[in-house]
């Protein structure tokens, strides 16, 4: 009998072994963390919260961490990595590569190129990814709807090394404007459509983000001069966040022989006008001297140059921000 009994012992010991790492789990993961968590360098870095839902530490030493399922020994956690019981363990993106705590891994994410996070074990063996599919406004973050669930909702407010709460449903879809931005004779008739039914379009004409006080669209906007119209889909039910904001720029009756930037945000003329202890959020688009819209980027405009503040015109960068989740 004693020959059965170990072996038999043996193979339950291994099955609890494999079935305590098979429960560790991706549990939240934030490529849109501006200004929210910052890492012990005072950086504010994408971020991999993994969550052992068990009753006992798991230790995950050389297990890697990836964001290319076809790369997904990318990044290794050194000796003595234990995820605590019921607990949870943070990663930062920040390419900087510490492997034995803070865990800084050896790549960064960008949600808008729809990247990977692969979590396997130390043989390659995938025991969890998760894919970046749909963007999230700056700050949020996609999180099992609670600690360890199988479903997976968006944060608006991300909960880094915390459990999971308060998980709502995705945006409003974007709302759609006509004509396309550029140049434009005459007067322009702007229309606002959306594919929620019942959705709300709110909008602006002098290059603020719209909010939920800004006037409802109700049929075509008549644009007489160079405008730029920025538009937010609001759902019916409140329950569901309004959407990214859609902006075009309308050129009316002007002409230009050299490409034209034009950005618009809050605070955006404030800085312009002087302060440069601001970083405003901003958006930009790029048109060709046709007139015909190139890029457009989401991002932030600060103080560039020293010379130049003692003029009126100002020298600005701009740095287009992924975690605004915006295409950069």
């Amino acid at each position: 009998m004693r020959k059965w009994v170990r072996p038999l012992a043996f193979v339950a010991l291994l099955g609890n072994s494999a079935a305590l790492s098979a429960q560790i789990v991706i549990n939240e993961v934030s490529a849109a963390n501006l200004d929210q968590f910052a890492d012990g360098f005072g950086e504010y870095e994408d971020w991999v919260e993994l969550h052992n839902p068990t009753g006992a530490a798991v230790d995950i030493s050389g297990w890697y961490l990836s964001d290319n399922p076809n790369v997904p020994l990318k990044w290794s956690f050194g000796p003595g990595t234990l995820v605590p019981a019921n607990g949870r363990i943070m990663v930062f993106a920040s390419g900087r590569d510490l492997n034995t705590g803070p865990y800084h891994a050896s790549f960064k994410l960008n949600q808008t190129d729809q990247e990977w996070v692969v979590l396997s074990d130390g043989g390659g063996n995938t025991v969890d990814d998760f894919q970046l599919q749909d963007p999230v406004k700056t700050n949020g973050s996609w999180g099992r709807t609670t600690d360890g669930a199988a479903t997976w909702s968006l944060f608006q407010s991300a909960t880094p090394n915390a459990a999971n709460a308060v998980a709502g449903p995705y945006y409003t879809a974007r709302p759609v404007l006509s004509p396309a931005a550029g140049y434009h004779s005459g007067t322009v008739n702007v229309t606002m459509t959306s594919p929620v039914a019942g959705a709300t379009i709110r909008y602006t004409l002098d290059g603020s983000t719209p909010t939920a006080a800004s006037p409802a669209y109700s049929g075509p906007v008549a644009i007489n001069a160079t405008t730029v119209v920025r538009a937010m889909a609001f759902d019916p039910d409140p329950a569901v966040p309004p959407s990214f904001v859609e902006t075009n720029t309308y050129f009316v009756n002007v002409t230009h022989t050299v490409p034209i930037l034009s950005g618009a945000g809050d605070d955006l003329l404030t800085l312009l006008n002087g302060n440069g202890g601001i970083r405003p959020l901003c958006h930009l688009e790029y048109f060709g001297a046709d007139g015909v819209l190139r890029d457009e980027a989401y991002g932030e405009f600060n103080e560039h140059g020293q010379d130049s503040w003692a003029y009126d015109q100002r020298g600005v960068d701009f740095i287009a921000r992924d975690q605004t989740g915006y295409n950069d």
